[in-house]
Formats: structure tokens, sequence, C-alpha cells
């Protein structure tokens, strides 16, 4: 992306139907730090940056788990004031690199702890 194009923004609806989880489960993600956050367009109305879309949903395709994906999502976000937008493939592969030695994606699987407010949803709707 140059510098002189704006990235597209998806609304709430839209994202939900795109990242195929409930406004809870973003809404959760979202504070725990695991998802981009919207930002305000105007009004009550908010938005999220599709490349930060995109970047979040190529990440859990890589496994990363929660660690990562909240250093991937604090990268995006500090990233925002700047005229150009960031290579987010980059991004991720950074923090991938960052694995500890012989680390593979089942590792992060492993490791990957949903926050508890999480856990207890999916609990009940699997009872």
């Amino acid at each position: 992306m140059n510098q002189t194009e704006i990235p597209r923004v998806i609304t709430s609806d839209e994202l939900l139907a795109v990242v195929q989880l409930g406004a809870t489960t973003v809404h959760e993600l979202t504070s725990a730090g695991l998802f981009p956050p919207a930002f305000q367009l105007g009004g009550r109305r908010v938005a999220r940056l599709v490349p930060e879309v995109h970047a979040w949903l190529a990440a859990r395709a890589k496994e990363l788990d929660d660690a990562e994906m909240r250093r991937l999502v604090a990268d995006m976000v500090a990233a925002r004031p700047d005229a150009g937008y960031p290579d987010l493939r980059a991004l991720i592969d950074r923090i991938i690199a960052a694995r500890p030695q012989g680390a593979t994606p089942g590792d992060a699987v492993a490791r990957r702890r949903p926050d508890a407010a999480i856990a207890a949803r999916a609990a009940k709707a699997d009872a």
C-alpha cells in the first residue's frame, strides 16, 4: 500500500461475518489485547482497518499464541499514526522469528490458553 492510499475500514457487522466470531467473543478478545481494537469514525460509528483484520486472520492461521497475538496487535496499533501502513506480514514474520529455537506452530497451539471468560463461555455453550 502506498502512502497516499488509505486502508479500507470494516464495520462491526461486516467484521463478524469475516471472522466468524460473535460480538461478545470479539469484544473479549479486544479487551484482552488479542484482537485489533476499533476506532471511532464519528458519533457511535466505529470500525477496524481491513489490513489489521487480515493480519489477525493470517496470524491465527499461523497459530500464534496469545503472547504473540498481543505483540502483533500492539505493533499494529502503534503503527496506525504512520503516514504509510506497515507491511503486516513482515510484523507476523518478525514475531514468529522471535520464537524460541526449534518451536513449531503446534507448540503455539499447546501454549495458547484462552482468557477465562472465553473458556467459561465455550464450556457453557458445549453443555
